[in-house]
């Protein structure tokens, strides 16, 4: 799995997980008492990198998903924007 880095005692970020090893990286993320999970990545950067089940898997193990698709090098350009 990929390595987590914690920013506070509820929040962490990861780099995101290995098409190939997607289902058991969540099952271990479950078993982490993990209760949601937010991608950042693009509707392009998903399909490129193989990531479609991810929502799906995260419903079969009941884990929140949120999608907030960033595109690399633009982040919003208001705080408004951001939420």
């Amino acid at each position: 799995m990929a390595r987590i880095y914690w920013l506070t005692d509820t929040v962490a970020t990861m780099p995101h997980p290995l098409r190939q090893s997607l289902a058991a990286e969540m099952v271990e993320l479950r078993s982490l008492k993990l209760k949601g999970f937010g991608s950042l990545l693009t509707e392009n950067e998903i399909k490129m990198i193989g990531l479609e089940s991810e929502v799906g898997l995260c419903k079969e193990l009941d884990i929140r998903f949120w999608h907030f698709p960033v595109p690399d090098a633009k982040p919003p350009n208001s705080t408004e924007q951001a939420q």
